[in-house]
């Protein structure tokens, strides 16, 4: 116990111990008998140093020798804070090497999964990854397909591979998109290091959507609005296109996030109420007030599969025939499913209102009828058939 006291226990710590003294050795531990041994030690999160010294069941192996007391000839020796397996350069060379090729397949995986997830363009994805790889002088390969990434990691040096897949919903936002490709050349150009471009990918995917749903609901609204001139709507439909691109708006960007099993049939869901509106707004005095076929049309233009279309085409032309065939064929049935969710939601009114309107007849009828008046007020050899103006051809 004299003998105990005499050595107070310090501050614990993971030391490293090698059989060759390193230079630039931070701390030593003074052996039982007197003599220096140098050492490196790292001292910090458990799982960090992990990362750079070992794995973790030789690292947890070598902690617990540490913390055990031996009895010697001289007495009680605490050798705390001491790794009792010597260890050559070389086999620390090689953890070394091992522990940064595994954070650099990290920074790898971790710019896949924030392009995916960003909406970075399809056809690009594996040009990006490659380039990467390359400029850290890893080996890799890249097979892409909808929704998912494979990814096969291989080590030259220790002759192991490893496999990833990524698997990410795609969405699209343009500015954590920016963001992201900014992180990406600055890695890339070697002006920053692989730890603070996988910091600020951490902040990126922590970071909140940067205008609240509510506004982007309007904005739904805003651009039915406006592509409503395009499906023949005219200035007094817009409103009503507004009101239920909207109504679109809030069933995917409020609704959808908060159930998975609503967000599977979401797209159908949202042709059958807004289709089911339309024709009841367009039902109104026979159909004259309102263009049924223009506010249903344009209601629903957010989610036509345009956006599908335009990037199975850019992947046909930059040959992944796999992905680009997978897309285009999902836009035909996501097109089939559309149309399927609009009939359903017209036949359902039409169940409820047999007087309602069934095609756009009514409102092409008022647009030819004024359109024969206009052009027989100035005298242009031109009459519609239903017009009932005295002037004629």
């Amino acid at each position: 116990m004299l003998e105990f006291v005499r050595y107070p226990v310090p501050k614990p710590c993971l030391a490293l111990k090698t059989s060759s003294g390193f230079a630039s050795a931070t701390e030593s531990v003074a052996s039982g008998k007197g003599s220096e041994i140098p050492l490196m030690a790292y001292k910090g999160d458990p799982i960090d140093i992990a990362s750079r010294i070992g794995t973790a069941s030789s690292l947890h192996k070598n902690a617990a020798r540490s913390y055990k007391y031996e009895a010697q000839g001289d007495g009680l020796n605490r050798v705390l804070c001491r790794f009792t397996h010597l260890e050559s350069d070389d086999e620390v060379k090689l953890r070394y090497h091992m522990a940064y090729t595994l954070q650099k397949q990290r920074y790898v995986l971790q710019l896949c999964k924030a392009l995916m997830l960003f909406g970075a363009p399809t056809h690009r994805l594996e040009e990006y990854l490659k380039m990467s790889s390359r400029v850290l002088d890893i080996e890799g390969q890249f097979l892409y397909l909808p929704g998912c990434m494979i990814i096969s990691f291989d080590d030259p040096s220790t002759h192991t591979s490893n496999m990833q897949l990524v698997r990410v919903t795609q969405t699209l936002d343009l500015g954590k998109l920016q963001d992201v490709h900014l992180v990406y050349k600055q890695v890339v150009h070697d002006i920053i290091g692989i730890e603070e471009g996988m910091g600020k990918l951490e902040i990126l995917f922590k970071q909140d959507a940067r205008f609240t749903p509510w506004l982007q609901v309007l904005v739904y609204g805003a651009a039915s609005a406006a592509v409503g001139p395009l499906f023949s709507a005219r200035l007094i439909d817009l409103p009503i296109c507004f009101f239920l691109g909207s109504l679109l708006g809030t069933l995917a960007l409020v609704i959808a996030p908060r159930s998975t099993l609503y967000s599977n049939v979401f797209e159908i869901i949202a042709c059958v109420i807004v289709s089911f509106i339309a024709r009841a707004l367009g039902s109104i005095q026979g159909g004259s007030v309102f263009c049924f076929a223009g506010i249903a049309q344009a209601s629903i233009a957010l989610i036509l599969p345009g956006y599908i279309v335009l990037c199975g085409a850019l992947e046909l032309q930059s040959k992944n025939l796999v992905a680009g065939s997978v897309r285009m064929f999902y836009a035909i049935i996501y097109s089939l499913l559309l149309g399927f969710g609009i009939t359903v939601g017209t036949a359902l009114y039409g169940a409820i209102d047999p007087k309602a309107t069934s095609t756009s007849y009514k409102s092409s009828y008022q647009y030819h009828r004024v359109c024969s008046e206009f052009l027989c007020s100035t005298k242009v050899p031109y009459k519609h058939p239903d017009c009932k103006c005295s002037w004629s051809v």
